[in-house]
């Protein structure tokens, strides 16, 4: 726990989820940002009061897709709901959305790399749609109008994207290819939630 806080602001942090404010409320509270209530809280093994709305279930979704690093829009994709509302419980629980950046600044700006590689997969026409290194690339080109991709920096990514479970790895005739299709881990959380109901 950090030591700029004063006592009472950590007191009064720990106090507000005593009363079941929520991150954002304990944080006006406490006079501290919503990041300080959540280290707090998860410091003491304290968990976020759920605000009434979505299911337990869609809620524990929405923290686990932060977890493995999805980004809101393929979390609203995933569960069937707003990207403003997986938001608003991310701000919530003071998670910040996950963004990447292209290392040599090509793009010009921040972009959210999961976005720009969900727009090179036509998983509305083909949801079980395939696509190589190469393939990923003549479409991010096209459709990003750029001329050159930092290779090695997009591998890189698209491994750590398939290490988290946002993309799937299919092997055919010895060469390896990348699917956007629904991640087995989301897919198992989403069936045993609907089982449950």
């Amino acid at each position: 726990m950090s030591k700029r806080i004063s006592k009472e602001a950590q007191q009064k942090i720990l106090e507000a989820h005593g009363l079941k404010l929520s991150q954002s409320e304990a944080a006006k509270y406490a006079g501290v940002s919503q990041t300080n209530v959540h280290n707090y809280w998860k410091a003491a093994g304290l968990n976020p009061h759920r605000k009434a709305g979505l299911a337990k279930e869609t809620q524990d979704l929405i923290y686990a897709a932060w977890e493995r690093g999805l980004s809101a829009c393929k979390t609203s994709t995933y569960l069937g709901i707003s990207i403003p509302s997986v938001l608003r419980y991310w701000n919530a629980a003071g998670l910040k959305s996950h963004h990447a950046q292209w290392r040599d600044g090509s793009l010009g700006l921040k972009v959210s790399l999961e976005i720009l590689l969900d727009g090179v997969f036509d998983t509305v026409k083909n949801p079980n749609e395939a696509l190589g290194l190469d393939q990923i690339i003549e479409r991010l080109k096209d459709r990003l109008d750029i001329k050159k991709v930092n290779t090695k920096d997009l591998q890189e990514k698209i491994n750590q994207l398939v290490g988290w479970g946002c993309y799937n790895v299919v092997q055919k005739d010895g060469k390896v290819y990348y699917s956007a299709g629904m991640p087995a881990a989301m897919d198992g959380n989403l069936k045993a939630s609907v089982a449950s109901k």
